[in-house]
């Protein structure tokens, strides 16, 4: 199984790529603000070195190079961006560009690029791909959103430090069912974008009534729900899950 880690500078830091790279044997992607110390290296790089990477109306223009801290034993692999025009097709001014350094172990660890492969994953070893993914973040910080509102509450609700973590795990096993269920059964009722309590009122919260005949529980629904939610493809889907694949 591929595993790739997105996070913000919070994870830049030496000993955490040692260890995800030589421990976990996982990839990942780490944004950081433009540093002095890698502004003196730009320095050195001529602007017609940079190339372009366009998503929808989002332009970015990028250099990928090798990079070090004075602390660090070798180089890693950094892009670093300067977003050209936002979302809606919007130049941005030079002095308020939201210029970033990925750093990335993709094509650089043994280990996690073949399992890379072996998942069909050759197109993250792309540099616009890593680009894409890095920028992604703030959708993926939904996901914490998403957790607290299926949950109800955001405390978690025992003293004891064993069954909070216990909790906690339950709680992150139901997200990930609900998600798997956005993603594979009702992506085309649910948008797999939608928080817990649009699931709840649209998939959940709906006027039914069971009977029982010849041996058989049947649900009982108006035409209008039937049609809605297109009940029997999405009852046909659960028939057949999708297959979890493994290493």
């Amino acid at each position: 199984m591929a595993i790739t880690l997105c996070a913000n500078s919070g994870f830049f830091d030496q000993k955490a790529f040692e260890h995800f790279e030589l421990v976990l044997h996982v990839h990942y992607i780490v944004t950081r603000k433009m540093y002095p110390d890698i502004k003196s290296d730009l320095g050195k790089t001529d602007e017609g070195s940079y190339s372009e990477f366009k998503k929808n109306k989002t332009v970015w223009r990028y250099i990928e190079l090798g990079h070090k801290l004075k602390s660090w034993i070798s180089y890693r692999r950094c892009i670093i961006t300067k977003l050209q025009t936002d979302d809606k097709g919007q130049f941005i001014l030079d002095f308020c560009k939201p210029d970033s350094a990925i750093y990335t172990n993709f094509c650089n660890c043994t280990v996690a690029d073949q399992r890379l492969q072996r998942c069909d994953g050759e197109k993250y070893f792309n540099t616009q791909t890593i680009i894409e993914t890095s920028n992604q973040q703030d959708a993926d910080e939904l996901i914490h959103p998403s957790i607290k509102e299926l949950a109800v509450k955001e405390q978690l609700p025992f003293e004891k430090l064993g069954m909070n973590r216990a909790y906690y795990f339950i709680l992150a096993n139901t997200h990930f069912l609900y998600e798997s269920f956005k993603e594979d059964i009702s992506h085309d009722v649910v948008p797999i974008a939608s928080y817990p309590n649009t699931f709840r009122r649209k998939m959940i919260d709906f006027v039914a009534k069971f009977t029982s005949k010849a041996r058989s529980t049947i649900l009982n629904v108006s035409q209008h729900i039937h049609d809605q939610l297109n009940l029997a493809e999405l009852w046909r889907r659960c028939q057949c899950p999708v297959t979890v694949q493994w290493e």
